[in-house]
């Protein structure tokens, strides 16, 4: 230490932040690889450090009730979750996020799922020098996409994690590693990686606005090492990943694939199998990786094992054999307990010879890992075998009661099949493919006839009575958790709804159609639901089902999604197809009619969506659906509302709220809270607006829902600025100007602005009120906002006479008026002819 030394002081101060700010990532890293391997005392003491650094972060917090709760001590998770309220409320004025509220959720009902962190398939043995060249490229700024490429099995993924594991350090915004295994063959590649990575990053998503957009604005600041695995099925999204990288200076993309890139700003290394000894090596064989290898995983079977000169001769010759490649050495230890080591590389030569002469389309490499496995296939019993090959079904990994329901597992049949390495365990009674050893067992599965059809139709009838489960408390008091339920068993989800269709089950997909919309929808992910009811109705229409009722329900949600993606005369089409069908029930005819009412108003065709929406509501009332009243009295009320008839309005909107309380939905509270507060402000009903507006965005910042908070703040700013409290008023803008920047949200940042100047106007601040109204509307007219415009010409005409610049107040004014009448905006209609008037006496 340097007494009286400013320079030495800086020098300090600086060192300080910087190792600080390289001991958070690591210790958030650490926790994580604790809670992987179940070391919960080790991740706690990890986690409570970083919460001495940074009690205000909800990482940590999260991380210590994950540790409790696996440790079987919910009521401590709980405890933590209880500290991390009072922290976040006492400092900050805030609620916890909606992560660290569905984490405290699930644990209350008795579940809860480990942290977002990759699972080691195997042991990392022998890629040392594959790893030094990986670290290299990875902390050189200039090379920023780099892919891992080779065949299955040659251990590209564990290869990756430890990477990753290793470089945290080097990246301020951490690592994060998404597996791309469980999305299959999808049709739309940039949309399934999109929804991956805001499950990977923990985006917050914004509903109606492009999730590449919202990806891109997520990472622009961030310094990230951001893991693609598995990116094979995703070769068309290369695009999208380069667009990532344009927008993300800081962001370095790792892939893990089967085939490279082939784009000019990749950086690839194809990975060979592990190096194996010669011949004539003798003991020297013990030094190469692939022996190595296969004795650490033969000694978790026969702890003891010390092969003798013959033996380790043979295991040289297994490695030659198999190339080296790291899955076939696994699948291959198994076998000690059984079998010699000669009769291991007797059966895998004959089996790999086999291979060959059959023909099968089988990778010339791969055949080394298909002949282990075909060997590990004949020593199962007949029962063991059916197991597997039903299990191939499943996307992602699974629990045991649902290998139970699909193909008859037991636990020990469950773990025998894990001790034989055919499947991994995954932690807390789940359990995942290897995508190599997937493909081989439903190769299998599908030479077993009948038996394939009768996995498939229990697979889609397991998971359409799991997500049926989850019907209730999607829109009710429980929605956090279920949403995380159903996230965890997306991708199984998924592949369910695709069997039911291709398989002809019906009444499967019926019952899972209206959850998964939900599920997509109040998730954030439209262009995934989108994509997903697109393609189910294209299949459905080519199979000659455009008459069953699960047609029109793919319809209806259809039409859901496009109005999301602000397609309406797409979405009007689709729902008066499904409203004209004979097989239309009072159900679907409810949602149709209340959804065609939604894309009418949108459409600014009020009085006809009124008409949908008094038909809707007379159909919810037969089916004594207080849910489906409570979206038809909010949908009139917003249409009453922009018609000016606000004592209707207000008796709809009040209603809304009351059966949303008693329904018990966060998000759906919210939005009535929302849409009656804004609607007390143009009543002038300022302090009542205030509490309900109050009390919606506690709801929004307690689900994380930025957006949504934005939207709560601006209307907050009405009822503060109405009130002439333009300290509150302005606040609230600032907050939501800032949110809106940092989402790249140009109409949110336009109606900011907006108001903005028109509380300026309203204190005789014309100048500034000129300049803010003025880049509002620039930012309205360039994104074509038209119902936008006619606001900020009023609010402009109105600062324009304030400064006397007549002419220019004039030109706005009359603009305005033009376009609120060819718009039947009559309250904005009713503004201008104030202003106007005073403009005509000013003059």
């Amino acid at each position: 230490y340097l007494a009286d030394s400013p320079e030495f002081d800086a020098w300090r101060l600086a060192q300080a932040d910087r190792f600080y700010r390289q001991i958070v990532p690591v210790l958030e890293a650490l926790a994580r690889h604790y809670l992987a391997l179940d070391r919960y005392d080790d991740a706690l003491h990890c986690a409570r450090r970083l919460l001495e650094m940074e009690p205000w972060r909800e990482t940590p917090h999260r991380l210590i009730m994950w540790a409790y709760a696996a440790m079987g001590q919910p009521e401590m998770a709980l405890r933590q979750w209880a500290e991390c309220r009072c922290l976040l409320a006492e400092e900050l004025g805030a609620e916890p996020d909606a992560q660290t509220a569905a984490l405290a959720a699930e644990i209350k009902q008795g579940g809860v799922s480990r942290p977002p962190a990759p699972v080691e398939l195997t042991p990392f043995v022998g890629r040392e020098e594959e790893l030094l060249w990986l670290k290299a490229q990875l902390i050189d700024p200039e090379r920023r996409l780099l892919t891992l490429a080779g065949p299955g099995g040659m251990g590209k993924t564990r290869l990756a994690q430890a990477a990753a594991a290793r470089m945290a350090r080097y990246f301020a915004g951490g690592v994060c590693f998404v597996s791309l295994a469980e999305a299959g063959r999808p049709a739309d590649p940039e949309q399934t990686l999109l929804a991956a990575l805001a499950d990977g990053l923990e985006m917050p998503v914004e509903t109606g606005r492009p999730l590449a957009e919202q990806a891109a604005d997520f990472l622009r600041d961030r310094e990230m090492l951001l893991t693609l695995d598995n990116f094979e099925e995703m070769a068309t999204a290369v695009g999208l990943v380069l667009r990532l990288l344009d927008a993300s200076p800081r962001t370095t993309i790792l892939i893990t694939s089967r085939a490279r890139l082939n784009c000019p700003e990749e950086t690839a290394f194809h990975l060979e199998g592990l190096p194996v000894p010669p011949p004539d090596a003798g003991p020297e064989a013990l030094a190469y990786p692939s022996v190595r290898l296969f004795l650490e995983r033969a000694r978790r079977y026969l702890p003891r094992f010390q092969p003798e000169p013959d033996e380790l001769a043979q295991i040289g010759q297994l490695c030659r054999l198999t190339e080296g490649m790291p899955l076939a050495l696994l699948l291959a230890a198994t076998w000690v307990e059984e079998f010699s080591c000669a009769e291991i590389v007797t059966a895998a030569r004959q089996n790999k010879k086999l291979l060959g002469r059959r023909g099968t389309g089988i990778l010339p490499r791969q055949r080394s890992v298909q002949a282990v496995f075909e060997h590990s296939w004949a020593q199962l019993s007949p029962a063991e075998r059916e197991t597997l090959a039903r299990l191939s079904l499943f996307a992602g990994a699974f629990g045991r009661e649902a290998a139970t329901a699909v193909a008859a597992a037991s636990p020990s049949a469950l773990s025998l099949l894990a001790a034989k390495s055919m499947v991994e365990a995954a932690g807390r009674g789940r359990y995942r493919f290897h995508p190599l050893l997937r493909q081989m067992a439903a190769d299998k599965l599908a030479e077993m006839g009948d038996t394939a059809g009768d996995a498939a139709q229990r697979y889609a009838a397991w998971y359409a009575a799991f997500l049926q489960a989850q019907k209730e408390a999607l829109s009710g008091a429980g929605q956090l958790a279920a949403l995380a339920a159903i996230r965890r068993e997306a991708a199984n989800a998924r592949q369910a709804w695709r069997l039911a269709l291709d398989g002809g089950y019906l009444e499967s997909a019926q019952q899972m159609a209206g959850v998964l919309a939900a599920f997509y929808d109040d998730s954030g992910r439209p262009e995934t639901g989108l994509a997903l009811f697109a393609a189910a109705q294209r299949d459905l229409a080519a199979a000659g089902q455009t008459n069953s009722r699960l047609y029109l329900q793919v319809l209806l949600y259809l039409a859901q999604f496009l109005e999301r993606a602000h397609r309406y005369d797409e979405a009007v089409d689709v729902l008066r197809q499904m409203l004209a069908a004979p097989a239309a029930g009072d159900t679907l005819k409810a949602d149709g009619h209340y959804r065609l009412g939604c894309c009418l108003m949108r459409r600014g065709e009020l009085e006809a969506a009124l008409d949908s929406l008094a038909e809707a509501e007379r159909c919810f009332s037969r089916l004594e659906s207080d849910r489906g009243m409570s979206l038809v009295f909010s949908a009139q009320g917003g249409a009453l509302r922009e018609l000016g008839r606000y004592a209707d309005a207000r008796r709809k909107l009040e209603l809304s709220v009351q059966l949303r309380r008693e329904t018990g939905s966060p998000r759906m509270l919210a939005m009535g809270l929302s849409n009656l507060g804004f609607l007390l402000i143009r009543l002038g009903e300022y302090d009542e607006a205030i509490a309900l507006l109050e009390e919606c965005l506690a709801l929004e910042r307690q689900l994380g829902h930025e957006p949504a908070v934005k939207d709560m703040l601006i209307n907050l700013s009405l009822a503060y600025a109405n009130q002439e409290n333009w300290s509150e008023a302005r606040d609230c803008l600032t907050e939501a100007l800032e949110i809106s920047r940092r989402l790249e949200d140009e109409k949110g940042e336009a109606i900011c602005l907006n108001n903005l100047g028109d509380i300026a106007a309203s204190q005789g601040a014309y100048e500034e009120a000129v300049e803010l109204l003025q880049a509002s509307l620039r930012l309205k007219r360039a994104a074509h906002n038209q119902t936008g415009i006619p606001f900020s010409l009023v609010h402009l005409g109105r600062a324009y006479l304030g400064l006397g610049r007549r002419p220019e107040a004039r030109e706005a004014l009359l603009e305005a008026e033009r376009r609120a009448e060819a718009l039947s905006l009559r309250p904005l209609w009713l503004a201008c002819q104030v202003e106007i008037g005073r403009l005509l006496l000013a003059e």
